[in-house]
């Protein structure tokens, strides 16, 4: 696999894909246009969807249900360093959930 990804001039960056082009800027406030989600945003965005269909492939190969089933990713954020320290992935299940799938749950968006 190979990705490519091209500076636009000022802010915006594209990453092409085989099929679609996805676009990324800053906000303004930190001299972006806000054309496009940051690429922390759809970083995020991105680890969220993987989790969530590994999530999906868990409970379907079980016949779980995936109603009111979601995830809340919620990164720690370095401010002075302008990184992320760490990613937190909590798994939200309704209390309908069988309770002998719930850490199954919780090992399988961690792998």
């Amino acid at each position: 696999m190979e990705l490519m990804v091209t500076l636009l001039g000022d802010r915006p960056i594209e990453r092409e894909e085989e099929i679609f082009v996805i676009r990324t800027d800053q906000m303004t406030i930190s001299g972006g246009q806000d054309s496009g989600p940051t690429p922390l945003n759809l970083t995020l965005a991105g680890l969220g969807m993987c989790s969530g269909m590994e999530l999906l492939a868990f409970c379907r190969t079980r016949d779980l249900p995936v109603d009111e089933v979601a995830l809340r990713i919620s990164p720690r954020l370095n401010v002075e360093a302008r990184c992320v320290e760490e990613i937190h992935v909590e798994v939200l299940l309704p209390s309908s959930f069988p309770e002998q799938y719930e850490e199954p749950c919780f090992r399988a968006v961690s792998q």
